[in-house]
């Protein structure tokens, strides 16, 4: 069965990060800023609370900051920025 785990975006409209859980792979569905008040912001500094190397996958819905703000840090933090690029290279 498939589990679904709300890393943001729950309790507010900003910082949207699901993360589901289905055949022994994980994935991340948009990693976004936290928006607004001093408080929400400060939920941006905050580690995930899933080590990000244990992802397989991340998907980005569309390219608004509170989905897709945070995924540099997020592609960074599992170990794909180099593997992006390097794909990003062969390409070009």
């Amino acid at each position: 069965m498939a589990k679904l785990t709300f890393l943001g975006a729950a309790g507010c409209v900003t910082g949207s990060k699901y993360l589901v859980e289905a055949a022994g792979k994980k994935l991340l569905i948009d990693c976004g800023l936290f928006q607004g008040t001093d408080d929400l912001k400060q939920r941006n500094w905050k580690p995930l609370t899933v080590d990000p190397k244990t992802i397989d996958y991340l998907v980005l819905t569309h390219a608004h900051l509170d989905h897709n703000g945070d995924g540099c840090r997020c592609w960074y933090e599992m170990g794909i920025a180099n593997r992006f690029m390097r794909i990003r290279r062969r390409l070009n």
